[in-house]
């Protein structure tokens, strides 16, 4: 059955005391830190067969996994994120991955790792025994810090799954029917995983053809997603996996590429009009040119002309 946890009824200065016991008892090494005095978060737990799935929901918080604090695992699990709301960012093995909703990530319990949330948030995680994967998928420590984006069909099938499991999850499951869902759950992550290195996310090739392909169409305002898909010669499904799982998407790359070619130009071309600028660097209105350089730098062109 599912139990419900809150920190409503704790006075403002233990609620994160308390909030640390749950999840410590929850997923053993589990340490959540924030600086909010206003500190709110709530859990649903459900121990579905010999899985262990929450639903957690907080203020913005930083949570770590700390390998020395734990106690109890006498088996190594694997940890499953499925981003429900904001961009929570995690660093692990030296790899830092920032989420959309719908996003997926794989991390390993027996690394150090961090989520770094700045907003309020909600994720839906399971964690497994690592052997009811590693037995399924070769090389499964090549999954682990790395988005899994929210386009795949397998990512897509899974989070529908996991939401009409908690949907259920109200009902009393007799043991066998539990063990029945559990084995239903990793059938489908594994599925996701193999789709996803199906699709090619672990083909740095990609993104190399893709940056390589801005540099150079990066002028032109015909520059799309679509178009860029098609110059490196791979499906736009597959670029915008490809770009996921750095965390980025390609209309973002191209925006960031104009945006610095603009940079260069105004410190540079000092004589020229801001406007004939942001249209040499591919932008066709000047008014979203501004508002969209300012969000980057800081500072509209003009400034940025008179600084540099």
């Amino acid at each position: 059955m599912i139990e419900r946890f809150s920190t409503q009824a704790e006075a403002p200065g233990r609620r994160l005391d308390f909030w640390n016991r749950i999840v410590g008892e929850t997923y053993d090494g589990l340490v959540v830190d924030t600086m909010r005095q206003d500190f709110a978060a709530e859990m649903l737990r459900w121990r579905l067969g010999d899985l262990t799935m929450i639903w957690p929901r907080s203020c913005g918080v930083t949570v770590r996994r700390r390998p020395e604090a734990v106690r109890h695992m006498d088996r190594q699990r694997v940890v499953l994120h499925i981003a429900q709301e904001t961009a929570p960012t995690l660093t692990e093995r030296g790899r830092e991955v920032t989420l959309r909703t719908g996003d997926l990530v794989l991390c390993a319990a027996e690394d150090a790792y961090c989520w770094d949330v700045a907003s309020q948030h909600q994720m839906l995680v399971v964690e497994i025994d690592r052997d009811r994967l590693g037995d399924r998928i070769a090389g499964l420590d090549d999954c682990i810090a790395r988005s899994i984006p929210r386009e795949l069909p397998t990512s897509r099938l899974l989070h529908r799954f996991v939401l009409s499991l908690w949907r259920e999850g109200g009902q009393d499951l007799d043991p066998a029917s539990a063990a029945a869902y559990a084995d239903s759950l990793t059938t489908m992550i594994v599925a996701s995983l193999c789709g996803a290195r199906d699709d090619g996310l672990d083909c740095s090739g990609v993104l190399d053809r893709m940056h390589a392909a801005i540099a150079v169409h990066a002028h032109d305002p015909a520059l799309t997603p679509a178009s860029l898909a098609s110059a490196i010669g791979v499906p736009l499904r597959t670029l915008q996996a490809a770009a996921a799982g750095a965390g980025t998407t390609p209309r973002h790359a191209i925006t960031q590429r104009r945006m610095s070619l603009a940079a260069e130009d105004l410190a540079i071309r000092r004589n020229v009009p801001i406007t004939e600028i942001a249209f040499d660097c591919g932008f066709t209105d000047s008014g979203h040119f501004a508002r969209r350089f300012q969000d980057r730098f800081g500072m509209t062109p003009t400034e940025y002309r008179r600084r540099h």
